[in-house]
């Protein structure tokens, strides 16, 4: 419809701001996938680790622990629980 019509009469009928539109434009929104294979290798060195007491019952928290206990050693960036939660959701890991 852009060609077709101004921006102004789009964002007007849209009730949508310009500065809104602009900020989603330019944003990018793409899966940070790379990032979170190599989390997702994480959680299974934990899950495989014969030191862990029951490592499928280990929930969201205690596996981002273990995580940013393995990431410190190799120097890497620290990991939010927020984020475990969500690769161990879409990947079927949560403790049972």
């Amino acid at each position: 419809m852009r060609p077709r019509f101004k921006l102004a009469v789009l964002l007007q009928v849209a009730r949508m701001s310009s500065s809104s539109y602009h900020d989603a434009n330019n944003r990018s929104y793409k899966p940070h996938q790379k990032h979170d294979d190599s989390i997702i290798r994480d959680i299974f060195a934990v899950r495989n680790d014969p030191e862990v007491e029951d490592p499928d019952g280990i929930g969201y928290r205690p596996m981002t622990r273990y995580i940013n206990t393995l990431r410190a050693e190799r120097n890497e960036q620290r990991v939010n629980e927020k984020r475990v939660l969500r690769i161990m959701r879409e990947n079927q890991l949560l403790s049972t």
